[in-house]
C-alpha cells in the first residue's frame, strides 16, 4: 500500500485533483481506480464523461517505487491518501486515454486566466463569462457545471482548449481541456444538446 499525507505538497494535491474524475459508481470498477503510467509519467482518474490526468513528470523521483499499474483506492479525506496496486486489473484494462485526449497542436486556446483564490464568487463569475462566450445554442456546448467546478484549481495558470476546426466552425460537440501549467488536465465531455 501506497500513502500520500497532506504534508507532501504538491503530491498530495495534485492527486487528489486527479481523484476528482474518479466515478463514485461501483458498477464499473476501472472507473473507480487510479491508472499510473510511469512510461507516460502520467497518474489518470476518469468517470467516462471526464479526465483528469497528472504529468508528474517534476514529482517523477516520488514515484520511484510505485509500480505502473491499476490502484485501487483505499482511503482519500484532508489528510491522506491510501492506494493499493490492484492485481486483478491490468493496465491494459484501462480505457486509452491517449485516443481521446485532442493532441496539443490540434487545440486551440480560446481563455487564458488564473485565479489567486478559488472562491464560489470567483468561479460563479468565471462559469457565466465562459457561457455568455460559448452560449448553448451558438454553439451547442454545455458542460456539467459540478465538472466545471471540478477542473479549476486555485493559484494556476489555466487556459480552456478546444479543438482548432471547431473553433473555426463555431461548434464545440468534442471535449474542452482546461489545461493548468501543463502539469494537470481536465478533459470533459460536453453534453449534447
Amino acid at each position: 500500500m501506497q500513502t500520500i499525507n497532506k504534508n507532501q505538497r504538491p503530491v498530495f494535491d495534485n492527486m487528489k485533483y486527479v481523484l476528482k474524475a474518479r466515478s463514485k459508481d461501483t458498477i464499473q470498477p476501472l472507473f473507480n481506480m487510479v491508472y499510473i503510467s510511469k512510461e507516460d509519467k502520467a497518474i489518470i482518474c476518469t468517470d467516462s464523461r471526464r479526465l483528469h490526468l497528472w504529468n508528474f513528470q517534476e514529482n517523477e523521483s516520488y514515484f520511484e517505487n510505485y509500480e505502473s499499474g491499476m490502484y485501487d483506492v483505499i482511503k482519500s479525506d484532508a489528510k491522506e491518501i491510501c492506494l493499493d496496486l490492484n492485481s486483478e486489473y491490468s493496465c491494459s484494462n484501462f480505457p486509452n486515454y491517449k485516443q481521446i485526449m485532442p493532441v496539443e497542436n490540434l487545440l486551440v486556446e480560446v481563455i487564458k486566466t488564473s485565479f489567486n483564490n478559488k472562491s464560489f464568487n470567483t468561479i460563479g463569475r468565471f462559469y457565466q463569462a465562459f457561457y455568455k462566450m460559448f452560449t448553448a445554442e451558438d454553439s451547442g456546448i454545455v458542460l456539467n457545471s459540478k465538472f466545471f467546478d471540478d477542473a479549476f484549481y486555485s493559484d494556476l495558470e489555466f487556459s480552456i482548449q478546444v479543438l482548432k476546426e471547431q473553433a473555426e466552425n463555431g461548434l464545440y460537440l468534442r471535449p474542452v481541456v482546461f489545461n493548468l501549467d501543463n502539469i494537470l488536465k481536465a478533459l470533459v465531455m460536453p453534453i449534447q444538446c
